[in-house]
């Protein structure tokens, strides 16, 4: 039985298309984000227990396959991404029989293993520099985003304006990436104060979370999740921090706005950052009337009041 995997694809569209011409073979796809996976899963439909879906960092160690595929975007993977992917695709098909779908691949793979990961630098006024890890796939991979900072400044200026006053947080970085947000706010405050919780759909985000928390010596729940924070934890949070997907019709603002609600405690606060602070706006009203802006570096950041639970 030939053995294949599938790297790249955002939908169960091709995997159908490989079991329709081999429909023998043994098939496994890997993904790296929750949400993808759940699609290619949900596509699949009663084909789904002849494929194995496997939502991770890297293919898994040790494993080997016959044949691969591999699917790019060049608007949804970046360059980088593709280049690693297609590494990581090669180390695991000895034969080197890779086909390159919608993209053409090298004929083999390069005796060179390149290491994508990368280390930078940020900080925020009158705290320490400090070092980050991030790797291709994860938001602004090699660099602190503006908007990001833009959105840890405000922030940790407005908490560490309560001094001493300020009583231990929750604190939830929503769709963390490498988890620089989260971790700028809490280290700029005394030990302690900070209880975070970082979330992002992409298992690569999650891992970089988790070593930069790690590194910094900062306590972390980091969730790899495409849904937000468990229901359970609806009504703990105090603060949460999110630099949202404005793109489009601002669906998947909304869609972190309806999540910031539901884990926010009575009186809590999100903060919000966009370039268009206006068209933000209207999203974060939906469910936080009490919303007021901050310039900060070219963006906006909205600070948005939850007032009850309803």
């Amino acid at each position: 039985m030939k053995k294949i995997v599938v790297c790249g694809a955002r939908s169960g569209k091709y995997p159908l298309e490989i079991l329709a011409r081999e429909p023998d073979c043994e098939l496994a796809v890997h993904a790296y984000d929750a949400y993808q996976a759940r699609k290619i899963g949900e596509d699949l439909g009663v084909a789904r227990e002849r494929v194995e879906i496997m939502l991770a960092a890297n293919l898994p160690p040790g494993r080997t396959w016959d044949r691969g595929y591999f699917y790019a975007d060049a608007k949804l993977m970046s360059a980088e991404l593709q280049l690693d992917c297609l590494q990581d695709l090669f180390a695991h098909v000895p034969s080197g029989d890779v086909v390159g779908v919608d993209k053409p691949t090298r004929k083999k793979a390069t005796s060179r293993m390149r290491d994508f990961r990368c280390t930078w630098q940020a900080s925020v006024p009158g705290g320490e520099k400090l070092s980050f890890v991030s790797y291709p796939g994860c938001f602004c991979h090699r660099r602190a985003d503006e908007g990001g900072l833009a959105l840890a400044e405000v922030v940790s200026r407005e908490l560490s304006a309560s001094g001493d006053r300020l009583p231990p947080l929750h604190f939830l970085d929503m769709g963390c990436g490498s988890g620089f947000v989260g971790l700028l706010v809490a280290k700029s405050l005394p030990p302690g104060r900070v209880r975070l919780t970082s979330v992002d759909s992409h298992v690569r985000a999650i891992m970089a979370t988790k070593e930069n928390a790690l590194a910094l010596g900062v306590a972390c729940d980091a969730i790899l999740s495409d849904v937000g924070t468990p229901p359970e934890t609806d009504g703990t949070f105090d603060v949460v921090a999110m630099n949202p997907p404005y793109y489009g019709d601002w669906s998947i603002a909304g869609l972190f706005f309806e999540t910031a609600f539901r884990a926010l405690k009575p009186g809590g606060v999100c903060h919000a950052v966009a370039k268009n602070g206006f068209g933000l706006r209207k999203e974060a009203e939906k469910r936080f009337p009490k919303t007021e802006l901050v310039s900060r570096r070219g963006y906006v950041v909205l600070k948005c009041t939850k007032s009850s639970l309803k």
